[in-house]
């Protein structure tokens, strides 16, 4: 769950770079980049979304600490996609805790 960059898949072989692969991966929305240079597969993401849309179903909002216990992820990966789920509209910040952000309902693969 915890994605690739382009530094853990090298540089490619042939006469393909690593990183067209991984930008055409991203135009064709099978993967989606999260942070800087962290990948992840796009049925990821929409579990990530999923999961958010339930907890902020069940409590109103969604904190770091949910999220890690959730996905069962560190403190390393569960803030990039919690700010990944902000800069996306899926939920908004407010001090230490996420509320539903205005693109909640929809899709993961709009995004």
């Amino acid at each position: 769950m915890d994605g690739v960059t382009l530094d853990d898949l090298g540089s490619g072989s042939g006469d393909l770079p690593m990183r067209a692969v991984v930008e055409f991966l991203e135009r064709d929305q099978s993967i989606v980049r999260v942070g800087r240079d962290r990948y992840l597969d796009a049925s990821i993401i929409q579990d990530v979304v999923r999961h958010a849309r339930e907890e902020l179903g069940a409590s109103g909002e969604l904190g770091p600490a949910q999220l890690r216990a959730r996905l069962g992820l560190t403190r390393k990966f569960s803030i990039p996609l919690l700010e990944w789920l902000d800069g996306q509209g899926f939920t908004v910040r407010r001090g230490d805790v996420r509320i539903a952000g205005p693109r909640l309902t929809e899709s993961p693969a709009k995004s």
